[in-house]
């Protein structure tokens, strides 16, 4: 059997989780967009819409200090 853990299947998961630390730091997405992540991007992952990279998953967990 599957076993389960804490990590993230959905894109929408992905996004929900990447909204709510976004605003729990008070930050808009254009304090975490960087080059290769646009503010439009980051609308599209939070609303579940797009699939981030591995390395965009890194640099997004370093602007919101979680990873």
């Amino acid at each position: 059997p599957r076993q389960t853990g804490t990590h993230i299947d959905t894109p929408a998961a992905f996004g929900a989780r990447l909204l709510a630390s976004r605003q729990a730091t008070g930050l808009r997405q254009s304090d975490i967009a960087f080059p290769g992540c646009t503010t439009g991007y980051i609308s599209l992952l939070e609303s579940g819409r797009r699939t981030p990279s591995l390395q965009v998953v890194r640099q997004l967990a370093e602007a919101l200090r979680v990873g």
